[in-house]
């Protein structure tokens, strides 16, 4: 079959999430409000790593990590991407840049509900290696990505964008799923409640945000697109695009420690994949606990230049 267009994606996207009334969805749902930072530093110069408590509109709690990497950082978007029908844990997509990985987080959604065949539903390039392209028979509704040109400058944006602009541009990029933020327009997204998110952002001046929240259990509950929305509108950035990506059970924070070292910073809610994937050479994650991590098909990472 021919490649999905923008427009055909995005009608299939309409057609199980509907756009809803940003507004109206926040009277019917609440509002997220700052408890407390319970972490904040510079891992360098230009990339700031922030834990937060936020109180969400059914009264719940959620734990929120963010990495915020300015334009003039020493640093860079990356992308980490398996080859097609392997999959990894975070920390290890982390271990491919040689020690310079100072954030590293899941990115794509991939098929392996019903025993699929880990095909990443959306783009990947990987140092400009194009792995998989937007549009392909199972891109599903990724019909945006986040990326990074070959002359630095982060970019998100939607199938059509990539054959009519990038192609051939692009030193990183990785599939997406519904746009958040659109050219500085809302654009929600219903259908969803509270959980485990990941997300991306790029703002105005060029900063680049990256979002995830702990969810499922007692201690977090997680966002909904709504909540994400009024959190990153509330960060003090005029947000620019707003692109939810792969969350769930997915989701997973890993930074580089003041010593060196990796190390998972959230609570992932896992779980891990089934063990009918060792036939894929996935070996069943460990028990719940830091490992309770599921293997994924590629990461976004803030990467340190070369120096």
């Amino acid at each position: 079959m021919g490649r999905l267009t923008s427009e055909k994606a995005v009608k299939e996207i309409l057609a199980w999430c509907p756009l809803d009334d940003y507004e109206a969805e926040r009277a019917r749902n609440g509002h997220v409000t700052l408890l407390a930072e319970t972490d904040s530093f510079d891992v360098i110069e230009g990339v700031h790593y922030s834990k937060r408590r936020y109180r969400v509109g059914d009264g719940r709690e959620a734990d929120v990590y963010l990495a915020f990497l300015s334009p003039d950082a020493k640093a860079h978007l990356a992308v980490s991407a398996s080859p097609l029908r392997t999959i990894k844990r975070v920390k290890d997509h982390a271990r491919e840049f040689d020690g310079k990985v100072l954030f590293a987080m899941n990115a794509g959604f991939f098929h392996f509900f019903n025993d699929g065949d880990l095909t990443p539903y959306g783009i990947q390039i990987m140092h400009g290696v194009v792995m998989a392209e937007p549009g392909h028979d199972k891109a599903q509704y990724c019909t945006y990505w986040v990326g990074l040109t070959k002359d630095g400058k982060p970019v998100i944006s939607d199938i059509d964008g990539y054959y009519d602009t990038y192609k051939g541009k692009l030193q990183y990029a990785v599939g997406g799923g519904l746009m958040l933020i659109k050219d500085g327009e809302l654009h929600l997204h219903v259908g969803e409640g509270r959980g485990p998110r990941s997300a991306v952002a790029i703002a105005k001046d060029g900063t680049v945000i990256l979002l995830n929240t702990d969810g499922r259990s007692t201690r977090s509950s997680g966002l909904s697109y709504g909540d994400m929305i009024e959190l990153f509108t509330g960060l003090g950035y005029e947000i620019q695009d707003l692109l939810n990506l792969d969350g769930g059970g997915s989701t997973t924070v890993v930074l580089r420690e003041a010593d060196g070292t990796l190390a998972v910073r959230n609570v992932p809610s896992g779980p891990p994949l089934p063990v009918s994937y060792s036939r894929y050479g996935v070996e069943k994650s460990d028990p719940r606990g830091e490992e309770q991590v599921r293997c994924v098909a590629d990461c976004l990472l803030i990467v340190a230049d070369e120096t």
